[in-house]
């Protein structure tokens, strides 16, 4: 009895820690151990993330692919729909290295913004927990967090769960308030956008040309 009785204590010893403020501050919370962003590079998909109840905007196919650059830098090529619009919304972002592996900055390009992109966890082939924070208090606790869940499939596979959750855990975000972000299979890569902005912008010069030329034979 005595045993059943230590494990509930510790079952809520622990519970009282991950809620605890001395335990939620931003510094304390840790990147992937060894973390390589060479392994990381490529295309992830956004399949989960942290409701903003400031922000009503909703977003689906929302992908990320990052791309080694050669002064060290990566740059994150972002693409997705809002909800309402009639086209995608494809722009970059470069992410900085700082002395900490994993705990990279991501700077806005189109207003220099700087945000925290922190990888806490990640297997680099399924799944990564990313974490930012918007607002840190004078305490270190932060008021206003980034938490996404990215998957190299539009769909993460069941079994993942436990895992995201517990990294959730560790960040002091009740997994309950992670919310869904709905993935269609479109091909929403940057290279695949470019290409069709491109033969967007052929068959414009096309019909201009056709036009042209009949202009000219009608005025003959």
């Amino acid at each position: 009895m005595g045993c059943y009785i230590n494990l509930f204590l510790f079952f809520i010893s622990s519970s009282l820690i991950l809620v605890s403020p001395e335990y939620c501050t931003v510094d304390s919370f840790k990147a992937e151990p060894g973390f390589d962003i060479k392994k990381f590079l490529g295309l992830w998909y956004q399949v989960q993330k942290l409701t903003d109840p400031n922000n009503e905007e909703t977003f689906k196919d929302m992908i990320y692919d990052l791309k080694l650059n050669a002064n060290g830098s990566t740059t994150m090529h972002i693409a997705y729909w809002a909800f309402g619009d009639s086209q995608c919304t494809v722009y970059s972002n470069l992410l900085s290295s700082t002395k900490i592996p994993g705990k990279m900055q991501q700077v806005d390009t189109y207003n220099d913004d700087i945000m925290n992109f922190w990888v806490v966890k990640t297997d680099y082939i399924s799944y990564a927990v990313i974490y930012g924070c918007i607002h840190e208090e004078m305490t270190g606790n932060c008021s206003d967090a980034r938490v996404e869940i990215l998957s190299r499939n539009p769909h993460l596979p069941d079994h993942f769960h436990t895992t995201v959750h517990s990294s959730i855990r560790a960040l002091c975000v009740n997994p309950a308030d992670i919310k869904t972000i709905p993935q269609n299979n479109v091909d929403m890569s940057p290279g695949n956008m470019a290409m069709t902005a491109k033969g967007w912008k052929l068959l414009v010069a096309a019909f201009v040309l056709v036009i042209t030329l009949f202009t000219s034979i009608t005025l003959l």
